[in-house]
C-alpha cells in the first residue's frame, strides 16, 4: 500500500527534475552562447585599436603591412587560445551541473524506500491504535 501512494510522488519528482535539468542546461547554453560573442567582439575591438595603433606609428607602408601581418598572426593565436579557455570552462560548468543532478537523482533514490517505509509504520501504528470495537459502532454492517 505504501509503495503505491509513494511511487506517484517519486514518477512527478523524477519528471520535473528532468525537466529543471534541460531547462538548466538551455539557459547555460545561451549563457556560454553570449560569453563566446561577446569574447569575440571584445577580441575583435581591441584588435581594430591595435591596427589603429600600428598605422600611427609606422609611415612606411611595406613596414605598416609587415605589422599588421604579424599583429594579426598574433591575434589569431591568441584568439584561438582564449576560446579555447572559454570552451574548457564551458565544460566543466557543463560536467559540474550534470553532476548535480545525478546527486538529486540518487538522493531521490535513496529517499524512496525511506518515504515507504515510513509511510507503512505510520499506517500500521494507526491502525494499531484503532479498537475493533470502533469499527463495530462506525459500520455495523460489516460485522453482521
Amino acid at each position: 500500500m505504501a509503495k503505491s501512494q509513494v511511487q506517484p510522488k517519486i514518477s512527478e519528482l523524477r519528471k520535473t527534475l528532468q525537466l529543471c535539468e534541460i531547462s538548466d542546461q538551455k539557459k547555460l547554453e545561451e549563457i556560454h552562447v553570449k560569453n563566446m560573442l561577446q569574447l569575440k567582439k571584445d577580441q575583435d575591438k581591441f584588435s581594430r585599436g591595435e591596427v589603429k595603433e600600428l598605422a600611427r606609428r609606422y609611415k612606411d607602408k611595406s613596414e605598416l603591412q609587415k605589422e599588421k601581418r604579424q599583429h594579426n598572426k598574433n591575434h589569431i593565436t591568441q584568439s584561438v587560445k582564449e576560446r579555447q579557455k572559454l570552451q574548457d570552462y564551458q565544460e566543466v560548468e557543463k560536467e559540474a551541473l550534470a553532476k548535480q543532478y545525478e546527486e538529486l537523482v540518487k538522493v531521490l533514490d535513496n529517499q524512496e524506500p525511506i518515504d515507504s517505509e515510513e509511510l507503512e509504520k505510520n499506517y500500521q501504528t494507526k491502525l494499531k491504535s484503532l479498537d475493533r470495537q470502533d469499527f463495530v459502532n462506525a459500520v455495523p454492517s460489516l460485522f453482521s
